[in-house]
């Protein structure tokens, strides 16, 4: 009987050389797709902060449109600014952030705002009314976390650590660009900013144009990598949506002061830079900042939202934070 022929087949397993190049090529495919997930990810971050930097913007001008002036950056009965709050001439020491609540949808959080400080009797850091500010006697929403207050791109959680854990705000309004004393006065004396405690601006003051004038710019709360501020890392430090809180001398360098919590200055000199400073370490305190790469978000004073470069030339961004220079803008 004659047998059949039957052909057999050897399966081949993959040769290690094989798996290696395999997984190489994997591995290649995942480095190429992750910076572009990464990246879709951002322009997801900053577009969600320039809507917000839009609300702002929208805000303002309603808030104009009901009082006559744009918010000021903070309510002081004394507006020649101190290294501190006085609480026995201060009215409340409110910041712009909490002053334009209702034009924001957050007219519950205003009200809960006045009845906790008594009509707006008290400073927000003098929850009992005892005409003794501290920030540990401050008034419970102080520490409410507002959404809007805060760029998707920066890392503080809502509650602002360097700061008593007070409700982090990421933006802040154009106080001029830096120097003098009080901050935010130029050398002959008179405030080249938008907004300073007090400040009753109108948008027909400034002269420059709503369209050549920032009102609101960024800053993170995260910490520069140069551990230059007296053996530490500086603080980019972000701001306080509710307003500025009392200075505290036993705090970190830089901390606290009460300006820096609700204004940004910039374009003065290179210590007044955007995203830095050329110049000195405490600079990052009082400067324009971001997570996003490259540069912030910035309201004009026509409530339009635009991304501002952190190689804009020194003396563009200048004539942008100074509404009443004179000086022809060009372009950024």
């Amino acid at each position: 009987m004659t047998k059949l022929w039957i052909p057999r087949f050897s399966r081949k397993a993959f040769t290690l050389v094989e798996l290696l190049v395999v997984i190489a090529i994997i591995g290649v495919l995942v480095g190429l797709l992750l910076p572009a997930v990464q990246q879709a990810r951002e322009a997801a971050r900053r577009m969600e902060c320039s809507n917000h930097m839009k609300q702002f913007g929208l805000a303002m001008h309603n808030y104009h449109d009901t009082f006559g002036v744009l918010p000021p950056s903070y309510v002081d009965n004394n507006p020649e600014q101190g290294s501190s709050i006085d609480t026995d001439q201060n009215l409340n020491g409110l910041g712009w952030g909490t002053l334009i609540l209702p034009f924001l949808e957050q007219t519950a959080l205003f009200d809960q705002i006045a009845s906790e400080t008594g009509n707006f009797a008290n400073n927000w850091m003098d929850s009992n009314g005892d005409g003794t500010a501290s920030v540990n006697d401050a008034i419970p929403s102080a520490k409410q976390v507002v959404a809007t207050y805060l760029c998707p791109s920066d890392t503080s959680g809502g509650l602002n650590p360097k700061k008593n854990d007070f409700g982090t705000s990421n933006y802040l309004v154009n106080a001029g660009t830096g120097g003098g004393s009080p901050y935010g006065v130029s050398a002959d004396g008179v405030r080249n900013g938008v907004f300073f405690a007090s400040s009753k601006r109108r948008l027909a003051d400034l002269t420059d144009g709503t369209s050549n004038t920032i009102l609101i710019s960024e800053r993170t709360t995260q910490d520069d990598t140069f551990g230059s501020c007296r053996g530490s890392n500086c603080l980019w430090e972000g701001g306080l949506w509710i307003g500025p809180r009392k200075y505290n001398s036993n705090v970190a360098i830089a901390s606290g002061l009460q300006m820096v919590d609700v204004e940004f200055m910039g374009g003065g000199s290179t210590a007044y830079l955007i995203n830095g400073s050329l110049t000195v370490t405490w600079g990052y305190a009082y400067n324009a900042s971001s997570l996003h790469p490259g540069g912030v978000q910035i309201v004009l004073g026509d409530g339009s939202s635009h991304f501002l470069s952190e190689h804009v030339s020194l003396a563009t961004y200048r004539r942008m934070m100074q509404p009443q220079d004179g000086e022809v803008l060009g372009e950024y």
